[in-house]
């Protein structure tokens, strides 16, 4: 088994690059973006956690069963998210409660 290890430079880069995605994460949460501060933030956010998978956990380096064990956890998350919104999804309320009972 090859046990091949990043150069310290790549931890290095990488550690700056989760420095200027801390920087972005801040910067959109002062930015009005509407609608789109969620995605943005969203987006950012998982860049940073797969800097962090691929080179702080050793992902890229590792055998393909490993690849595989990731790939399902990400199935696992995508398939545990899409169950909470669909659950979010029917809890939204169709009027507004202030206006409940109320003619005009």
């Amino acid at each position: 088994m090859d046990n091949a290890q990043p150069p310290l430079r790549s931890y290095v880069v990488v550690y700056l690059l989760l420095m200027v995605g801390l920087a972005a994460t801040v910067g959109v949460a002062y930015v009005p973006l509407g609608r789109w501060n969620l995605p943005v933030a969203l987006a950012i956010a998982f860049a940073k956690a797969t800097l962090v998978v691929l080179v702080f956990m050793h992902v890229r380096y590792s055998p393909r069963l490993t690849w595989i064990a990731v790939f399902a956890g990400l199935v696992w998350l995508a398939i545990m998210l899409a169950l909470m919104m669909a659950d979010y999804a029917t809890r939204i309320p169709t009027t507004t409660p202030a206006l409940m009972g109320r003619e005009e």
